[in-house]
């Protein structure tokens, strides 16, 4: 799976490039491209795809994600096969002046466990990731990622408690979970 991040600086996005290790990451021009699991060939690839104009366009993104593709956000992800049991899903991290937000729209083999998963984002604490393995939530002021080896987190801002507004219809479970800024 990759992320791709339009930072609209090329300079900054080299930086950013060179700084990851193991070359998980490239830089095209302005925007970064990094691996999140898989090998690192499929970078290369991907820039092909973008080059020869077979990649992500604005129209599919909308397609697959639904309401609100248009937003601000700051990140984007539309992944298929990304967790045992989803088919596809499409993520948005957003930063409102008052809060962070995460919108998630997925089809899934078994909607209520994701949607239960959804929903326990609403609250503190680290939750299990169905079928990943890996746990993730809100400690203290921290987002904590917890994986076989271990608990890694990241300092944010005084953040509030969050929320989770989590529907279904069919196979597809749409979530919204907000945390507030202090």
């Amino acid at each position: 799976m990759l992320g791709v991040l339009e930072t609209h600086d090329a300079d900054r996005a080299k930086a950013l490039a060179d700084s990851v290790p193991n070359s998980l990451a490239i830089a095209d021009g302005d925007t970064l491209l990094f691996q999140l699991s898989g090998g690192n060939h499929e970078l290369d690839a991907a820039v092909d795809r973008h080059d020869a104009g077979s990649g992500m366009d604005a129209g599919t993104f909308r397609k697959r994600f639904g309401d609100g593709a248009d937003d601000d956000a700051l990140v984007r992800v539309v992944a298929d096969d990304p967790l045992p049991g989803v088919q596809t899903a499409a993520v948005s991290f957003r930063l409102d002046s008052d809060a962070v937000v995460f919108h998630l729209r997925a089809r899934t083999d078994d909607p209520a466990r994701l949607a239960r998963f959804l929903e326990s984002l609403g609250d503190r604490g680290v939750h299990e990731i169905p079928g990943d393995g890996a746990s993730i939530g809100l400690v203290g002021d921290g987002f904590a990622f917890e994986d076989s080896d271990g608990r890694q987190s990241v300092k944010l801002a005084p953040l509030g408690d969050p929320s989770a507004d989590v529907r279904t219809s069919g196979d597809v479970v749409e979530a919204e979970v907000k945390t507030p800024l202090r």
